[in-house]
């Protein structure tokens, strides 16, 4: 009978400590694949009487891990490039946030430059949860200074993406759902 009991207690404690394990990691929740939807391009006009011309078209977004990065490549029949992005859990979504070059052009320091000994604590892909915040309140308070933009992010019930991206000094707009 003890023997039953310390097997069945073993059990409880592995189940446990398995179940506990990275839930906040956001490589446990699966936002690799492809998504298709629409491309929104607001194209700046080359004659002075248009100042900007939309265009909108079919698109694929192909979602990869790249270690602990997303990688987003977008593209249609006219449209190719592909986009790093950081991925931050926020309640049950995930929302994105440049990287690298792209993240100090668009914000005008490096990332954890603001974060000084906080520095890695805001937890990125690899959890890191501190006190009540969620992965993306602890990057927007280490990151950002307000009223710092951002561009897009996952709606994990829905199966959705959308992300405002810029190639070439033109915004692009995408919007679509996983396959």
């Amino acid at each position: 009978m003890k023997s039953i009991l310390k097997l069945m207690s073993l059990s409880l404690f592995v189940i446990v400590l398995v179940s506990c394990d990275k839930g906040d990691d956001l490589n446990s929740i699966d936002v690799a694949g492809t998504y298709e939807g629409t491309l929104l391009a607001e194209v700046s006009g080359k004659s002075s009487n248009a100042s900007k011309t939309n265009a909108e078209t079919t698109a694929t977004a192909d979602i990869t891990m790249v270690g602990d990065q997303i990688q987003v490549h977008f593209y249609n029949d006219d449209f190719d490039t592909t986009v790093m992005l950081d991925g931050f859990r926020d309640n049950d979504d995930v929302q994105v946030c440049l990287t690298g070059n792209d993240f100090e052009s668009m914000y005008g320091h490096m990332a954890g430059e603001r974060s000084g000994m906080n520095g890695g604590m805001n937890g990125g892909m690899n959890g890191g949860m501190m006190g009540n915040t969620n992965q993306w309140t602890q990057h927007l308070s280490d990151e950002h200074q307000q009223g710092d933009q951002h561009f897009g992010g996952f709606d994990m019930s829905e199966h959705k993406f959308e992300y405002t991206f810029n190639v070439g000094g033109n915004n692009y707009h995408f919007q679509g759902t996983r396959k």
